[in-house]
């Protein structure tokens, strides 16, 4: 081995070394999760976020503890993104007509398709309201561009196994009930309840215009979204009966209203497209309190799980947020749209 190669080895044994000698000290410090990015660095032992930027975009992976980014998905989508059980698969879509699906340990989009490929008198053209079951062997995915439709994704195979058009008009955001029966997808003005088994519309509810956002409680019995005048509406999810408004301090929430629903969660949070963040309780389905934001133009709110943090993405950048004081707790800029936490 001549100098030149022999001082290359060494180097490569150093850098692998190091990067061991990391992960082991990492681990001592309680880092169950440490490991190696593809840019040879290491992973936070703390929260991850991946956010997207918009429409036919890519996903930045965001160490949520230091507000920085640890790497970037290119092309992956990132406008609406859904995350796998085991945290290690991202499904994205771009509002164009793919579906992108992107390793969430390496950081690299594996996969991008067409899901009306092969199902005739179907297309797709402006796929973005996603979901997935809570079991993680489904993914649902609706086009809101010409003749609406949905597709289901065996996440096992990695393939689109059913597909349907749907009367609605402009599917937003969907969220699938805890036993993976029915897909509730806000529509522009409806929330329409769409059957797993036979995808089909089931029934519909009118919600205020220009709805974006949709939740559900911890026990899957109440559906939410933005009211028909203000504040949040909520419905029975068996009848899709009006239950209740909960009043909010911001009038418009033409945006979005996520649920840290994990089973025994209370807390529902909106997020208007200026600056109010609402923190409600789904189980009294009573306001807690509204916070003013430092930033404007938000796009969603979206709770780790366990619950903390919560983190507003807007047009202006991150906000993190504690989930405990509602004090901001940190941000940083850019222009985010979809975003799920690890």
């Amino acid at each position: 081995m001549d100098a030149k190669s022999e001082l290359g080895s060494r180097s490569a044994r150093m850098r692998v070394a190091a990067l061991m000698a990391t992960c082991l000290l990492a681990l001592l410090a309680g880092c169950g999760n440490c490991s190696a990015t593809a840019g040879g660095g290491v992973l936070p032992a703390g929260r991850i976020a991946f956010a997207g930027h918009g429409y036919s975009e890519d996903v930045d992976v965001i160490d949520l503890d230091s507000m920085t980014i640890v790497a970037t998905i290119t092309g992956a989508g990132g406008y609406r993104m859904v995350l796998s059980p085991d945290g290690d698969t991202l499904y994205s879509t771009g509002g164009d007509d793919l579906v992108y699906v992107s390793d969430a340990r390496t950081f690299t989009l594996t996969s991008s398709f067409d899901p009306s490929a092969g199902f005739a008198g179907i297309t797709s053209s402006e796929l973005e309201a996603i979901a997935i079951n809570p079991a993680g062997t489904r993914v649902y995915v609706f086009d809101e561009s010409g003749d609406t439709a949905i597709f289901v994704l065996d996440t096992a195979s990695n393939t689109v196994i059913a597909a349907q058009g749907l009367a609605l008009d402009e599917p937003e955001n969907a969220v699938v009930s805890p036993d993976g029966a029915f897909v509730y997808v806000v529509d522009n003005s409806v929330i329409a309840k769409v059957s797993t088994a036979s995808l089909s519309i089931v029934d519909t509810v009118a919600v205020g215009s220009d709805a974006h956002g949709i939740a559900l409680n911890g026990s899957g019995t109440h559906v939410y979204a933005k009211g028909t005048s203000d504040g949040i509406d909520v419905f029975d999810t068996a009848t899709l009966g009006f239950v209740t408004n909960i009043p909010t301090g911001s009038g418009s929430f033409a945006i979005g209203y996520y649920l840290d629903n994990r089973p025994g969660s209370s807390r529902l949070y909106g997020v208007d497209e200026r600056f109010t963040l609402s923190v409600m309780n789904s189980g009294a389905n009573t306001l807690i309190q509204d916070v003013t934001l430092s930033l404007t133009d938000a796009r969603g709110v979206f709770a780790a799980p366990g619950g903390s943090p919560v983190v507003v993405t807007s047009g202006d950048g991150l906000v993190k947020i504690d989930a405990i004081t509602f004090a901001e707790l940190g941000s940083m800029p850019g222009r985010y749209q979809g975003l799920v936490i690890r």
